[in-house]
C-alpha cells in the first residue's frame, strides 16, 4: 500500500470514533460489527497498520469518551471533548516511547518526513529559486518538524476527536443529550489557558531546547483545543449576520492554513471561553 492509500485508510479509520460512539449510545451493536470488519480488512489489505495507532483509535476513543460521559455527569460536550483527547493524547505518547525503543518508529517517521520535504521542495521550488535558497527552505522546515513534532504528531487526535463528536450528532439524531450539543454552543474549560501560559513561560525562559520546547509544544496543544471554540464563535457571528455556507467554509479552510488566523481565532476561542461572546452575539 502506496502512503497515499495509507494516509486515507489513517483518516477513514479516524472517523469510525463517531460511528462507534454513537453505537454504543445507542445500543447498535450492527455498526460495532461493521467497524470491527472495515479495520479487519486495512489490517488484511497492509499488515504494517497492526503497529498503526490509528488502527486502534476509534475503540480507544469511543470508549473514552463513554466513560467520560457516564461517570462525570456534570461534564459538558466542550469539557468531554478536551479531556477525551488528552486521555487518549496520553495513550498515544506511551505508544510513541513504546515503539521507539522497539523498532525507532519516531526516529523513522521524522527521517520519512525530511525526505518528503527534500523531495516536494525540490520538484517545487525547482526553476523559481536557486540551490541556496532551496536548502535553506529545506533546512529551515526540517528544523520545525524535529522541534515541534510533538505537537504535529498529537494535533491529528484534537481534530479527529472533535470531528467524532460532532459528526455523531447527525448519524444518530437520538444520541443522549449533552452528547449532542450543537457545534455552535462549544463551551472549553479556562484551565487550559493557564497551562497555554505555563508553556509560553517555560520557552522565554529556556528557550528552544529543553523545558522549552516542552513548554512551546504544550501551549500550541492546549492551544489547539480554543482554536474550535474560536471557529465556534465565528460560526455564530456568520449566522448573525447570514454570511452564505460557501463563504463561511472559504473562511475556515482559510483560519487552518494560515498560522497567524489560526492564532487569532484561537484568541477569540481563549476570549469567548472567558467572556461567552457567543451568548453576547445570539443576544445582540
Amino acid at each position: 500500500m502506496n502512503s497515499t492509500a495509507l494516509h486515507i485508510s489513517n483518516a477513514v479509520v479516524s472517523l469510525l470514533g463517531g460511528i462507534l460512539l454513537g453505537s454504543i449510545a445507542n445500543g447498535k451493536k450492527l455498526f460495532i460489527v461493521l467497524a470491527l470488519g472495515l479495520s479487519f480488512i486495512i489490517l488484511f489489505m497492509n499488515e504494517q497498520m497492526a503497529f498503526a495507532f490509528n488502527l486502534f483509535y476509534p475503540y480507544i476513543f469511543a470508549g473514552v469518551v463513554w466513560l467520560i460521559y457516564r461517570y462525570l455527569e456534570n461534564i459538558n460536550k466542550g469539557d468531554i471533548f478536551l479531556l477525551s483527547t488528552i486521555i487518549v493524547s496520553v495513550f498515544f505518547v506511551f505508544y510513541l516511547v513504546l515503539l521507539e525503543k522497539k523498532i525507532g518508529l519516531v526516529t523513522k517517521t521524522v527521517e520519512e518526513a525530511f525526505l518528503e520535504v527534500d523531495s516536494v521542495s525540490s520538484s517545487i521550488l525547482k526553476g523559481v529559486m536557486d540551490e541556496k535558497a532551496i536548502k535553506d527552505y529545506q533546512d529551515f522546515s526540517k528544523s520545525l518538524i524535529k522541534k515541534y513534532y510533538p505537537f504535529l504528531a498529537l494535533l491529528q487526535f484534537i481534530i479527529s476527536g472533535f470531528v467524532n463528536l460532532y459528526i455523531v450528532t447527525k448519524l444518530f439524531p437520538n444520541i443522549p443529550e449533552r452528547l449532542a450539543e450543537s457545534f455552535s454552543s462549544i463551551n472549553i474549560s479556562f484551565f487550559g489557558v493557564w497551562i497555554v501560559n505555563l508553556g509560553i513561560l517555560l520557552f522565554i525562559i529556556f528557550g528552544e531546547n529543553g523545558l522549552g520546547l516542552i513548554g512551546i509544544n504544550l501551549a500550541l496543544y492546549f492551544l489547539a483545543f480554543y482554536f474550535f471554540q474560536g471557529i465556534a464563535t465565528t460560526n455564530v457571528f456568520f449566522s448573525k449576520f447570514g454570511i452564505p455556507l460557501f463563504v463561511a467554509l472559504f473562511f475556515y479552510f482559510f483560519f487552518l492554513a494560515n498560522h497567524i488566523m489560526w492564532f487569532l481565532i484561537s484568541f477569540i476561542g481563549v476570549l469567548d471561553v472567558k467572556f461567552d461572546i457567543k451568548k453576547r452575539l445570539k443576544e445582540a
